[in-house]
């Protein structure tokens, strides 16, 4: 019965990669991309009832559908990110 002496390991553990930057870059890059989408309808709701000779309703319409859309879905997406 002898004792036994833990002896430290010599060789450093393999590095861990850590992909937090890159996470944080590509989701603030879609996050600005899909914002800009989202507010250029303000821009251009003028030149789209002039080009396209819809009435201030229906354009309008169209965006308070896709509005509509992202509420509905919203809750469904951030479930299927959680999983």
């Amino acid at each position: 019965m002898g004792v036994r002496v833990a002896v430290p390991s010599t060789s450093a553990p393999p590095p861990v990669k850590h992909y937090r930057w890159a996470i944080l870059t590509v989701m603030s890059v879609t996050l600005g991309v899909q914002s800009g989408v989202r507010v250029a309808f303000s821009v251009f709701y003028v030149a789209l009832r002039q080009e396209f000779g819809w009435s201030a309703a229906s354009t309008a319409g169209v965006f308070s559908l896709y509005m509509g859309v992202l509420a509905v879905s919203s809750p469904v997406v951030g479930w299927l990110l959680d999983r």
